[in-house]
């Protein structure tokens, strides 16, 4: 390779995953230096360089008086790209986007408040923001999206074995368990990359978890005595009821630990962080996959583009999981909403509290967030600021929940 890489995606072990006949492996490794220039791609058991043999297409002949004649497509640089790319946004989509968020988190949020909380009790109604239209989809997604034959298994040259084989790999990886992790002040970046030397989405995320996480300890503190001993939270059957049952439901291990009330507001810190703006930065991924020729999610061996079938089923998916949905911040800046909602616009989510203190905490956390937005917009439009734009938190856009 030459230079030692400092950054690398690691995607072959999806190359284990059994694929329809046919159908090229899933998987890559890509390798980048300091300043995110891509040093080559490992793919099976070969490593591809820029400076390599580039790659051929499939190539046909015909005449009047001859069968057609192709010449058989030479995998190289070009393809590697391309099967990168395109294992990246499969396996986004998969796991982080699917499994974890819509199965995992969502899941365990919505069904829970609904089941296990009474109506009136102030976690269900701190949750119901969270949880906006999330049972919904996730039904669509069960029926129409995952099981065999459906969308995702025609948009992907996996079996059903190599679809239970991705989720398996979900499973047992723990590491986007919590937010709080994932803003490790480890992630650190060259200076060069940004003013702070943090990664754009480290740096606009921990402010958006402050502004978060100010308001839900703020809510918490207005209905539950933290001083208690044990506190109130730890002595309230429907939230030992709510605790147990989320450890249980959620497919990712939670390892929760003893109920009080910072445990429990914390951990619901870190599931609204996960279904609002987490959810954005792993769904956004139709524009990659809009081209079958950039990152198409199946392929046949050495060509250089997606199959017509494949890449249609996946425009469809993107196409019915493209609506817009209300925003946290829900102002009139937003795509839902009138004027500021200080009068109760159609989606402030503050009309769903009962309680005057409650609803003016979100009052301030919307007036928080659209700050932020303000700020994140104005650093990504700088590029002596941002080498690239970071749009994951631009707060004014950022939806509650998983529902689309």
């Amino acid at each position: 390779m030459g230079k030692k890489p400092t950054y690398a995606v690691f995607l072959n072990w999806a190359k284990n995953a059994e694929v329809r006949e046919g159908f090229a492996k899933m998987g890559a490794d890509a390798y980048f230096d300091e300043n995110s220039k891509l040093l080559g791609i490992y793919r099976g058991a070969t490593m591809y360089l820029p400076s390599g043999f580039q790659g051929t297409d499939k190539k046909c002949t015909t005449s009047w008086f001859s069968r057609t004649k192709c010449t058989p497509a030479i995998f190289g640089w070009k393809q590697a790209k391309m099967a990168f790319r395109g294992a990246l946004s499969g396996v986004v989509t998969l796991i982080d986007h699917l499994y974890y968020l819509h199965f995992c988190f969502g899941n365990a949020i919505i069904s829970n408040n609904i089941e296990v909380l009474p109506v009136g009790t102030p976690v269900r109604e701190l949750l119901t923001p969270a949880g906006f239209r999330t049972m919904s989809i996730n039904t669509l997604a069960a029926t129409a999206l995952e099981p065999e034959h459906q969308m995702v298994h025609r948009a992907t040259g996996l079996t059903l074995n190599g679809m239970k084989a991705v989720y398996n790999i979900a499973k047992q990886s723990t590491a986007i368990k919590t937010f709080s992790a994932f803003l490790n002040p480890n992630h650190t970046v060259p200076v060069k990359w940004t003013q702070s030397g943090l990664l754009p989405i480290v740096e606009d995320g921990r402010k958006f978890r402050t502004i978060l996480s100010k308001f839900v300890f703020s809510y918490m503190k207005n209905h539950y005595d933290f001083t208690a001993k044990p506190d109130a939270c730890a002595a309230d059957p429907n939230l030992q009821k709510w605790w147990e049952a989320v450890d249980d439901i959620a497919f990712v291990k939670q390892d929760l630990g003893e109920l009080t009330c910072n445990s429990i507001t914390t951990m619901m810190i870190n599931s609204m962080t996960m279904v609002s703006a987490i959810h954005r930065h792993v769904g956004n991924v139709a524009a990659e996959v809009m081209d079958p020729c950039f990152a198409p999610w199946t392929f046949r061996e050495g060509e250089m583009c997606g199959m017509p079938s494949t890449a249609g089923t996946t425009a469809m998916i993107m196409v019915g999981t493209a609506k817009p949905q209300p925003e946290m911040a829900g102002s009139g800046q937003t795509r839902f909403g009138g004027g500021d909602n200080s009068n109760g616009g159609p989606w402030a989510y503050e009309n769903l509290f009962t309680d005057p203190r409650d609803k003016e905490l979100w009052k301030q956390m919307r007036t928080e967030l659209l700050a932020l937005d303000k700020e994140v917009v104005a650093k990504n439009a700088d590029k002596n600021i941002r080498r690239w734009p970071t749009t994951v938190f631009e707060a004014a856009k950022i939806e509650t929940a998983i529902s689309i």
